[in-house]
């Protein structure tokens, strides 16, 4: 078996008629996903919940494609009927979550809509009776969309042209909860590299929350915090010179000063301003790279400006992008973003007049997804999308306001 590829999860289930009707429809896109080099189709027959259980947690599918029954209530397996509450907390307990659940089901939306709001995963399903007809139609023209790179709104729409709609209008097939796609960034599809990724993310993180770093100054409580992981990381180690020319494009974000030094865990440039250490940006000697701000965040009334973290975000990858070339390291590498302690901030994004459109308030903390940077030379508004698409869903804006106010050619690290 191949590590390196994604698998989809095809979840069979119902009576025999259902079985054999299903079974067919998995044969059919089963050549379609093996023809695909990234991808392996992966199907459990008379699926009971243990079972697509220990699939889940030990395949780790990409997408998880329900073809049976399902109600507002729960979902039929082959062996009984599994509530909805029990269903979302399996999955809302697991570290490596599908990126997308399908249910060729009929009157499946609320079931999507509960799912989504339970688990963050989105879904997709219908409003309406689906049959055999409908479900064949959809699946070939939808997985390649999705095997294209393409966003699971603009597979959909493709898709449901070949179906038709119903009689009032209505496309059959909808999607529930935040668009996204399933890129092939198969290295990170290695569970291992990416429960590294998770592990090495949270440690820090706790460190950084208890002032745990050796860098920071105590004063400061309120970070934003950006980290990256290569993904030879576990087997890497790299040896930093006092006067490092390899990491001259590494620097503190926000800051116009700062130190370089060795550090215990690798080389690390804090920012000189006050003598205080408010801001810093290391590198470990597995390559992973943390930028940590203790000051932006400091007086809640300033609030958080999407533009102004889009701003360093995109200068400090940058930044890390050429000390990695320097040092021979390779895509992909994952990126993570998070906020602590930012209760009462408020996330605001201007318009071209500079007015605020509108202002939420965050929770205590806020974690975004790991993404992956899939090369260097890569669009990074595209790549970097679903860093923020979540935050500004967070902060009470739709996916159209990402790139609202920000400036590329205006980068500050």
């Amino acid at each position: 078996m191949n590590d390196s590829k994604q698998r989809i999860l095809f979840v069979i289930c119902g009576d025999k008629e259902d079985f054999q009707r299903n079974s067919d429809l998995f044969d059919k896109i089963n050549d379609i996903i093996n023809s695909q080099g990234s991808f392996m189709p992966i199907s459990r027959s008379y699926c009971t919940f243990d079972t697509m259980k220990k699939t889940v947690q030990e395949k780790y599918p990409v997408i998880i494609h329900f073809l049976g029954h399902g109600l507002e209530e729960g979902i039929m397996f082959a062996d009984e009927f599994v509530l909805l509450g029990e269903f979302t907390e399996f999955f809302k307990n697991i570290q490596n979550k599908p990126k997308l659940i399908i249910f060729f089901s009929c009157s499946s939306s609320k079931l999507c809509q509960k799912i989504f709001q339970e688990t963050g995963i989105p879904c997709i399903g219908s409003d309406l009776e689906v049959n055999n007809l409908s479900n064949e139609a959809f699946i070939e023209p939808f997985y390649l969309e999705i095997f294209n790179g393409n966003a699971f709104s603009k597979a959909i729409t493709v898709a449901n042209t070949y179906i038709g709609k119903d009689q009032d209008g209505n496309a059959v097939f909808e999607l529930y909860g935040e668009d996204g796609n399933v890129k092939d960034d198969s290295s990170f599809a290695n569970p291992e590299i990416q429960e590294f990724a998770k592990s090495f993310i949270s440690d820090r993180l706790e460190r950084i929350r208890k002032k745990d770093t050796g860098i920071l100054d105590s004063q400061y409580s309120h970070f934003f915090t950006i980290h990256t992981i290569p993904q030879n990381a576990e087997s890497t180690y790299i040896q930093f010179k006092t006067e490092d020319s390899r990491l001259r494009s590494l620097w503190p974000i926000a800051e116009s000063g700062c130190n370089p030094d060795l550090f215990e865990e690798g080389y690390v440039k804090i920012d000189s301003a006050l003598g205080k250490s408010r801001s810093y940006a290391l590198i470990f000697s597995n390559g992973c790279a943390e930028a940590v701000n203790g000051l932006v965040f400091q007086n809640p009334s300033w609030g958080i400006g999407l533009a102004f973290i889009q701003r360093v975000l995109f200068g400090f990858i940058k930044s890390v992008i050429e000390v990695y070339k320097n040092l021979d390291i390779s895509p992909p590498i994952a990126i993570s973003v998070n906020f602590i302690e930012i209760r009462d901030y408020p996330l605001f994004i201007y318009d071209s007049a500079y007015q605020v459109y509108q202002r939420k308030y965050l929770k205590d903390e806020y974690n975004s997804k790991i993404v992956t940077l899939t090369g260097f030379d890569q669009d990074l508004r595209e790549e970097l999308k679903p860093l923020f698409v979540p935050l500004c869903n967070a902060g009470g804006y739709g996916e159209e306001y990402v790139y609202k106010s920000f400036d590329e050619n205006n980068l500050q690290v």
